[in-house]
């Protein structure tokens, strides 16, 4: 008869091991697709099955990088607290990284791409980037309007002017930077790891630029006149 040549076992039990070529394939999904078909097969008792040490690595770091996004929102936070000297200013700029990751699921939705980890890693460098332009507003806002405790009596032309002034700003250089993540939009071999990163983040500019240029002016106007209303005598 035919016996296999060595017997094979895991922490006591006899094990065999069992490999797949996922080729572009993403690896977390993957894993899914192989953890839904392992998990529809009707096992003989004492019969099972489960991932290597690699797999559940993954799994553990993807619990990781979530727990770094808050990590890093909370620390582009107080970075921006302590430059501005204020702790509702940096909220007016954070309202923009809730925009970026709507904009960033929303074309890996529609572009049917998994969460993969690169995909968490290009939610991080988006909660950094996006935040830019809520900072070029705000800044100019300030600048201009001065102080929203002081109360200007109308703010609204000076806001138009300074959308205005920082439309094509913040326009060219979310352009620029989805023109340099192109490459890696492109479907290929050797972009199945990076391809989940470009989407996220390209996803995330595109949104929130153009909703920032609304959301924020909106809401420091909206600042402007409850603290104008407060300060009143």
């Amino acid at each position: 008869g035919i016996a296999p040549g060595k017997i094979w076992r895991s922490n006591g039990r006899r094990a065999a091991t069992i490999t797949a070529r996922i080729g572009t394939l993403p690896y977390e999904k993957a894993v899914l697709l192989i953890e839904k078909t392992m998990r529809a097969i009707d096992y003989p008792h004492e019969y099972g099955w489960e991932f290597d040490d690699g797999v559940k690595d993954l799994m553990a770091r993807n619990k990781t990088m979530a727990a770094s996004i808050a990590v890093a929102v909370l620390t582009i936070y107080m970075i921006l607290a302590v430059l501005f000297e204020s702790l509702i200013l940096p909220l007016l700029m954070m309202v923009t990284v809730p925009l970026s990751a709507a904009g960033a699921f929303f074309l890996l939705f529609l572009t049917c791409t998994p969460v993969t980890l690169s995909t968490v890693i290009g939610l991080i460098v988006l909660a950094g980037i996006s935040v830019n332009n809520g900072i070029l507003l705000i800044h100019a806002m300030q600048r201009e309007c001065g102080d929203p405790s002081t109360g200007p009596k109308k703010p609204i032309d000076s806001i138009m002017n300074i959308c205005r002034g920082r439309f094509r700003p913040v326009i060219m250089t979310t352009l620029t930077t989805v023109m340099g993540l192109s490459p890696m939009l492109l479907g290929g071999t050797g972009n199945a790891l990076w391809r989940p990163l470009a989407v996220s983040v390209t996803g995330g500019l595109l949104f929130s630029a153009l909703l920032t240029l609304i959301s924020i002016p909106t809401l420091f106007y909206l600042l402007i006149n409850f603290r104008t209303r407060r300060y009143q005598p």
